[in-house]
């Protein structure tokens, strides 16, 4: 049995980032607890493989392809959210790519890129959530961030240390 704190039955949490990695176990983990959950990525295979196994968990999984660097579809996700369920009680930012390559020949493009999907992305996906979850009067928000932010990894990882520094 969950202990009533992590209990999450009757609940709605959306996963970005669900089809593999930190974004797959906590979509798991949130299905584990009782909740129902919107899963994002833009990698089909892997969401209906997260979905399928949510589904062994005895709970509703409804996957979204969305690329986190496009606002127009983050927004649009919610509306599938709203549609779906009427509600959102956790969003789970995950997903989300920094650009490699060496300082000295990372041009500005990848740089925005980076900050597009893992600073934006974030934002946007937290504002939609935020709109909701203010008006239902609670709800969490939890966005992943990395030990990049505050500690180089190495040289080749300047744009997401960059963008994991701002989130």
């Amino acid at each position: 049995m969950t202990h009533p704190l992590f209990d999450l039955s009757g609940r709605v949490a959306l996963v970005s980032g669900a089809a593999s990695g930190m974004g797959r176990q906590m979509a798991l983990a949130l299905a584990e607890v009782g909740a129902d959950l919107v899963l994002a990525d833009i990698n089909q295979a892997g969401m209906d493989a997260t979905a399928h196994d949510i589904s062994q968990l005895g709970r509703r999984a409804v996957p979204v392809l969305c690329d986190v660097s496009q606002p127009d579809q983050i927004r649009a996700m919610f509306t599938i959210v709203d549609r779906e369920y009427g509600r959102i009680d956790v969003l789970g930012n995950v997903a989300g790519e920094g650009m490699r390559g060496h300082p000295l020949e990372l041009h500005e493009d990848q740089i925005q890129q980076s900050f597009q999907n893992l600073v934006v992305g974030r934002y946007i996906a937290t504002q939609e959530a935020a709109k909701r979850m203010v008006a239902q009067g609670k709800g969490s928000i939890m966005s992943i961030v990395s030990i990049a932010g505050i500690s180089a990894l190495g040289r080749s990882h300047i744009a997401y240390s960059m963008a994991m520094g701002a989130v």
